[in-house]
């Protein structure tokens, strides 16, 4: 097809590095990403509610938690939890979530 002839592929060649958080990032990390991960994570359980509606989960695992938005995000849509096991490798943000 004339589209697949004239399909350009870039590739990206990302250098990952991971993020090392301190007191200072652990507050700004709050404060610029918590509301929009907040609102992402909302929306994902929402449709994962509107295609289940018996699904009721009664525990929660996070890995990569951040300052726990999924926990805000499930007892919005979910309700409680019995139980929430959450990992961030970031001390500074742990006690944050805390």
């Amino acid at each position: 097809s004339i589209f697949l002839d004239n399909l350009m592929i870039y590739t990206c060649r990302c250098k990952w590095a991971p993020i090392e958080f301190d007191e200072t990032g652990s507050l700004t990390y709050l404060v610029t990403r918590s509301a929009a991960e907040f609102a992402s994570l909302v929306n994902i359980f929402k449709i994962i509610k509107e295609e289940d509606k018996n699904f009721k989960p009664r525990t929660l695992f996070d890995f990569g938690s951040g300052v726990c938005s999924s926990l805000w995000a499930g007892r919005d849509v979910f309700g409680h939890f019995s139980e929430g096991f959450f990992i961030d490798s970031s001390k500074h943000i742990n006690d944050l979530a805390r």
